[in-house]
This record gives structure tokens, sequence and C-alpha cells, in this order.
């Protein structure tokens, strides 16, 4: 009965690692946009189907309209998903498509001057494109380019909470026959 419970606790920890780990945001930090430079940092949040956006900026102006586009910097294309507009150097959006989805094709979060001055960009960071698996005979990615990061999503940490649970009552009810 040790055994079985020893080995039921070590696959919930390797399950809630996995998983967690899973949920790990990204923050990039701004560069310039196209018609001026604000320093700043975003951080995307893996939510499974959906992705939350955080933005941060200074100098925090009243309010900023703010983009996911299709393209990268400087010479970003349409507008895929509105954000939030940065009010006061702030803010945050839940963005009904799931990061595999963003990453898939190139991506760019802008950040406008004003809302009557949305064709000036202040701020642009590019999006990582997730790498697709390479034919054997394809070289590997060029030098100076971008760093593929971490696969992300997954299911919320509610769940971890009940797996552990559920693992460690298991575990218990075991060993106490």
């Amino acid at each position: 009965m040790r055994k079985l419970s020893v080995i039921l606790a070590i696959g919930a920890l390797a399950t809630m690692t996995a998983i967690a780990s899973a949920q790990t945001p990204l923050t990039l930090q701004f560069g310039p946009g196209r018609d001026g430079t604000q320093p700043g940092s975003v951080t995307v949040t893996p939510m499974g189907n959906q992705i939350r956006v955080t933005i941060d900026m200074t100098p925090a102006g009243p309010s900023q309209p703010a983009h996911i586009h299709v393209g990268t910097c400087p010479g970003v294309g349409a507008v895929e998903f509105p954000l939030t507009n940065v009010a006061n150097g702030k803010s945050e959006t839940t963005v009904n498509a799931s990061w595999d989805t963003i990453q898939a094709s190139p991506h760019s979060i802008n950040v406008h001057r004003s809302p009557t001055e949305a064709g000036i960009y202040t701020a642009c960071v590019n999006l990582p494109v997730a790498q697709r698996a390479a034919p054997a005979a394809a070289p590997a990615a060029a030098a100076g380019g971008a760093t593929q990061l971490p696969r992300t999503g997954g299911p919320a940490l509610g769940l971890l909470a009940l797996l552990g649970a559920a693992f460690g009552g298991l575990g218990f009810g075991l060993r106490r026959r």
C-alpha cells in the first residue's frame, strides 16, 4: 500500500507541474512604434481558448488605443483583435483566441498616441511565432533569428487544486486500509 501511495503522489506532482508550466505568462518589452518610442511592457497569459493581454506604459497618457495586428513591427497589417484602451498607463483585455492561434502566424501589439491620432504608433512589439516541424533536410534557424518560446495554454489553476486534492485523498484512503 505504501508503494502505491508514493507512486500516486509522484504522478500527481508530475501532472500538476506539467499543467502549471503550461500557464506561464510571457512578458515582452515594447520597442519603438512606427512614429515614436514609448516605453512599456505587455504580458500575455494563456488561458485555454483565450489569452489575457496586460499592458503597462510610461508615461501614462489619458487614453491610448491598443490592438493585436496581423504582421510585424513597424509596418503592421490590419487590426485582428482590439484591446482595451491604455488608460493612465494600464490596460487589461481578455481576447477570445488561443495562444496557439495567435502564434500560428506573425502578429504584433501596437499602442497608438490617442483616439484622435490612432494613425500614430508610439510603441510596438512582435509576438513570437510557433515553430512548425521542419523536414529533416531543412537548415536550422538563421543566425540572429527569433528565439522560440515554449508552447503554452492549458486548464485553469482550479483544476490543479482539484487534481491535487483527489490524488491526496486517494493516497490517504489507500494508506488507511
